[in-house]
């Protein structure tokens, strides 16, 4: 994935479980947001609709476009916003992948302006 940013392509790597956590705030590095993506695992209930909505808010003011890749081991089970509240808020395209299990078990990508 961050083979194919361009170089002034700013990435931000949020982690989440029943919250969201700022691992890596905007940066052009992409060296450095793909060490960060290494330590990563799953622990934890999954507030996948609530950290969305929070990212949306965070970057929304942002002139340049945002493209959010969403990558979760499971179905969201802790949040109290709902998939249809953060779509209507961040709404123009909606990206869906699923992998084996023994990998990824779902990514989505988001694209808002």
């Amino acid at each position: 994935m961050f083979d194919h940013l361009n170089a002034s392509d700013s990435v931000a790597v949020i982690a989440f479980n029943n919250k969201p956590y700022l691992l890596s705030k905007p940066i052009t590095n992409h060296q450095s947001g793909k060490s960060v993506l290494r330590f990563l695992a799953a622990n934890g209930q999954t507030a996948m609709y609530d950290t969305l909505k929070s990212v949306v808010r965070t970057f929304k003011s942002r002139t340049s476009p945002v493209i959010i890749v969403l990558v979760a081991d499971g179905m969201d089970n802790a949040s109290t916003t709902s998939r249809d509240e953060v779509l209507k808020r961040s709404p123009t395209q909606t990206f869906a992948s699923l992998r084996s299990e023994s990998e990824i078990r779902a990514t989505r990508a988001l694209r808002l302006f």
